[in-house]
């Protein structure tokens, strides 16, 4: 619950400094903020507000259709951003109906690291080296999360760990945004 409530705060400021830089971007940061603030009520009152987990995941679920939007605008026609939209729904409700996070891992994976990461390097997009960096560093908390590699049960359990993970991943993706801003603005 505590990491939970870090990675919100965390998240939140990026929103707040991207919406000068990035819009849409900015939208990426603020529903990762709300999925964290979500995980953090549900983990606080697991048997009372189960329902919380599947708000969190609907956010995440939000968070990836805005990263993907934020760096096809304007390389997509209308119906890529609509798959973009629609992709991740079988995803969010194969979660819901199983009560697993593993399927909005993989739509996490599919849109951050395929369509975003994997797009870059075939030259479809042009993403800034510090959001790669942020989205494969991410990634490694998947190791945490899939061998349930504890420090400490309470307060660093493979969870906070992952959470850790995700703020340091966003902080550079942060500041990849604004770099490529300025870059932009440079060369304008």
């Amino acid at each position: 619950m505590i990491s939970d409530t870090i990675l919100f705060l965390f998240a939140i400021l990026f929103f707040f400094q991207q919406r000068n830089y990035n819009q849409l971007w900015s939208y990426f940061f603020l529903f990762m903020g709300l999925s964290a603030l979500f995980g953090a009520l549900y983990h606080g009152f697991e048997e009372q507000m189960e329902q919380l987990r599947y708000i969190s995941w609907t956010f995440l679920y939000f968070a990836l259709v805005f990263s993907l939007i934020a760096e096809y605008r304007l390389k997509a026609n209308v119906w890529v951003l609509r798959f973009f939209v629609f992709k991740g729904l079988p995803m969010l409700f194969l979660s819901i109906y199983y009560q697993v996070f593993f399927y909005m891992m993989i739509d996490t994976l599919v849109s951050l690291v395929f369509l975003i990461v994997v797009a870059h390097w075939l030259r479809i997009i042009e993403v800034h080296p510090l959001v790669i960096t942020g989205i494969l560093l991410s990634f490694s908390s998947v190791f945490f999360q899939l061998s349930k590699i504890n420090i400490d049960d309470n307060y660093l359990n493979y969870n906070d760990i992952g959470h850790y993970i995700s703020i340091i991943s966003m902080m550079l993706m942060s500041k990849g945004i604004k770099e490529k801003w300025i870059e932009k603005l440079e060369t304008s």
